[in-house]
């Protein structure tokens, strides 16, 4: 890795390791590089299944909406991985976060390209059998260079999951999706559960875009299960579910909601949000945000709605008429480097067949075409079809991962 990479220092840290800003040194690019910490169980598991997950789903998906892996690397001696992804100057907090010390709302031009740009990787991912289940402004980078001003990346796939067996409970992976972007089926103890959950994350993100705060803000349980702030944070502004979706009864946690009563101050979406309820911003907005999963919008739905045709219309580059510069990143230093990496590690080769892919990625999906009265460059979208392209796939998948690796 030191053969390609300078590394400058430290833009993130958590759970999952450390990323640092790196500069190849021969493309002349910045990268991001994750440091990927051991796992804590079993000292023969050398790689968390999470990750595997991560990596085989970045090396077949290809949009420009989804983060790229460029290089993968395998420190021998601390037994650590190394994954080189495509850079981005910011993150969507790093966006939110200036508007809020700016007191300002951000404008309606970005708030609509950035939401459109998001549409279209998850319409993607949602049409390749792939639910993210993590969307957050945290894992929502966006690009800022001379050439790509605004350009939207998500990322962090780490708990994305295929779901080609409706029938399959996924309630086994435990809690998914940060707490506060969390759909209500979900806080309600439901095994089984479709891509609306992203969709209800993304009308979380829209939120926020929207009035510079999040909508749901509710405080975690201390020991778990039940998250009784969060739904009542959602019930207060959106009303008792079981009025409005009335399958819920039969979640496992409804019993502990079954006695509420909604406040009698109670605020609306509209008012919380400060928005008219006849805007097709609001329509849009509140499809997001329905309660049962089968009502909620679908990305590709979403994309041809009226509140795109509307002016301000989306931009492929959601900063190009924007006159703020956003602060850069801030770097930490570097108090440990990593152990030399072996540079002629071999990266994974998705056409190697020893190597298959765990999911058929269709890259021929297309994509959703910016309205056509947008005098903007549309060169980087082509015509959608109309038809959604139905896929039906079968794949039983066993994976076997031993690592061994001799110090």
């Amino acid at each position: 890795m030191e053969d390609k990479y300078k590394l400058n220092g430290i833009i993130g840290e958590g759970s999952y390791g450390v990323v640092y800003q790196a500069y190849h040194t021969e493309t002349s690019k910045y990268a991001a590089i994750k440091e990927y910490k051991k796992p804590k169980r079993g000292s023969d598991v050398g790689i968390m299944l999470s990750t595997i997950r991560e990596i085989k789903l970045l090396k077949e998906l290809n949009h420009e909406h989804i983060v790229k892996i460029e290089d993968i690397f395998c420190d021998t001696n601390e037994r650590k991985l190394f994954i080189a992804f495509e850079y981005a100057e910011h993150d969507l907090i790093d966006i939110l976060d200036f508007y809020k010390k700016q007191k300002m709302l951000m404008p309606e031009i970005i708030v609509k390209s950035l939401m459109w740009q998001i549409l279209n990787g998850i319409h993607y991912l949602h049409t390749n059998w792939i639910i993210h289940r993590d969307l957050k402004p945290a894992n929502i980078l966006i690009k800022n260079t001379s050439e790509e001003r605004g350009i939207a990346k998500i990322a962090d796939f780490g708990l994305a999951r295929i779901f080609q067996d409706p029938s399959k409970s996924l309630g086994k992976d435990g809690d998914v999706v940060t707490l506060w972007y969390r759909a209500p089926e979900l806080l309600l103890g439901a095994q089984h559960y479709t891509p609306a959950i992203d969709m209800w994350s993304v009308g979380c993100i829209f939120a926020e875009l929207i009035q510079n705060r999040e909508l749901f803000h509710g405080i975690p349980a201390k020991n778990g299960g039940f998250e009784e702030d969060q739904i009542r944070k959602i019930i207060n502004i959106l009303g008792i579910p079981s009025t409005k979706w009335p399958e819920c009864v039969k979640l496992p946690y409804y019993r502990h909601i079954s006695q509420w009563e909604p406040q009698s101050n109670q605020m609306n979406l509209a008012q919380e949000l400060r928005i008219e309820s006849g805007t097709t911003k609001y329509n849009l907005i509140s499809r997001m945000l329905k309660y049962d999963p089968k009502e909620r919008i679908t990305a590709l739905d979403a994309l041809k709605h009226t509140y795109f045709n509307e002016p301000p219309l989306p931009s492929p580059y959601a900063f190009s008429e924007n006159e703020f510069e956003y602060p850069k990143r801030p770097l930490k230093r570097i108090h440990k480097l990593p152990q030399q990496i072996l540079s002629n590690q071999q990266q994974q080769n998705p056409s190697n067949p020893s190597n298959p892919p765990i999911v058929p990625i269709d890259q021929n999906i297309p994509r959703i075409s910016i309205p056509k009265n947008q005098n903007r460059n549309q060169n980087q979208y082509q015509n959608q079809n109309q038809n959604q392209i139905k896929i039906k796939i079968k794949i039983n998948i066993k994976i076997k991962i031993k690592i061994k690796i001799k110090i």
